[in-house]
């Protein structure tokens, strides 16, 4: 079990986070921010939360103010639609209804919500939606729900509660599930396809001179930039994660470099270099800007066999309906 985001959980977390970061990067900025939140209720409240703390004065004078994205189940943060990522998705490794095992179906039979007939968080059908309404609503409290006691006899399992052996069984079950689908090309493309307004319009060719972007999205917003950039994430990140991306100039000189973090920790991109060698930024893992850009234009030419990936034009062209069909029968 993992701690949990639950709504007073939930608040407590970002505002530590809110309090951390205005420790940590406050005096940096002025109002000269950007703030953009998805349209779901949770990371409206998550963003609020975080606020109130890392500068409590924005929620009283009302100034900055933050923008909704128009938004998809697996799209965010772009201004544009791309219909490749839901076909892309389609094609990978699904978690459904249909891929429970014999041995823990009845898993689904104790929790799903007999009253839906949708396959999805609510209707709680499926491994990962059973798998996330666990650790959401219980892991807090440290407690396995329909745990079956020592008192439980043999005609009792299966029909009113959950085995130990069972529950460790489900879990690596769906771990694996989820690890397999990561890692799946498809599943890759759309993954680079979602996290590419992020990376580029935000970072790498940020389209407004604002200094400080705060985005409030989802797991699956943060899952598609770490995939990008190399870290593919084998199970969900945590409740509450936060994903930093710094950019360092030095003084007089417009070469940009690059920190990444999550949750604290130093990420480094695979197969290129970190800053100059032998200097004191080294030290701090930074990421040039020429290596950035290169690595994201191989990530492409190894999806897509595109290589310019920063021409709007061919995104827009692997966004599209019809290229996507093609580069699914190859």
């Amino acid at each position: 079990c993992q701690s949990a985001q639950l709504t007073l959980n939930g608040v407590a977390q970002h505002k530590k986070l809110g309090k951390f970061f205005k420790y940590r990067y406050g005096s940096l900025f002025g109002r000269d921010t950007e703030i953009i939140s998805t349209q779901y209720s949770r990371t409206i409240m998550s963003l609020l939360s975080f606020l109130t703390e890392f500068k409590p004065n924005w929620c009283q004078s009302e100034k900055p103010q933050f923008n909704l994205t128009a938004t998809t189940h697996n799209y965010h943060f772009s201004k544009t639609t791309c219909d490749a990522v839901d076909l892309l998705i389609n094609k990978a490794p699904k978690i459904d209804n249909s891929t429970w095992t014999i041995d823990l179906a009845y898993i689904k039979n104790l929790f799903e919500n007999k009253n839906s007939n949708v396959d999805d968080w609510d209707g709680r059908k499926n491994p990962e939606t059973i798998a996330d309404f666990i650790r959401a609503k219980y892991c807090p409290s440290k407690r396995l729900p329909k745990l079956c006691m020592a008192d439980h006899g043999m005609s009792e399992q299966r029909d009113t509660c959950v085995t130990m052996a069972d529950y460790e069984n489900f879990f690596s079950t769906y771990n694996s599930q989820f690890s397999s689908r990561a890692h799946e090309v498809n599943y890759l493309r759309s993954r680079y396809l979602a996290a590419y307004p992020m990376l580029i319009d935000y970072v790498l060719r940020p389209t407004t001179d604002t200094r400080l972007k705060i985005l409030s999205g989802h797991d699956i917003d943060l899952e598609a930039v770490l995939t990008t950039i190399g870290n593919i994430q084998d199970v969900h990140v945590p409740y509450a994660s936060r994903l930093v991306i710094e950019t360092w100039k030095r003084p007089k000189n417009p070469t940009r470099f690059y920190r990444i973090l999550l949750n604290g920790q130093v990420l480094v991109i695979p197969h290129i270099p970190t800053a100059e060698p032998n200097t004191n930024v080294a030290n701090l893992k930074l990421l040039q800007h020429a290596e950035f850009e290169d690595y994201m234009s191989n990530v492409q030419q190894t999806l897509f066999s595109h290589k310019d990936a920063f021409s709007p034009e061919v995104y827009s062209n692997l966004c599209s309906q019809t290229y996507t069909e093609q580069l699914l029968e190859m």
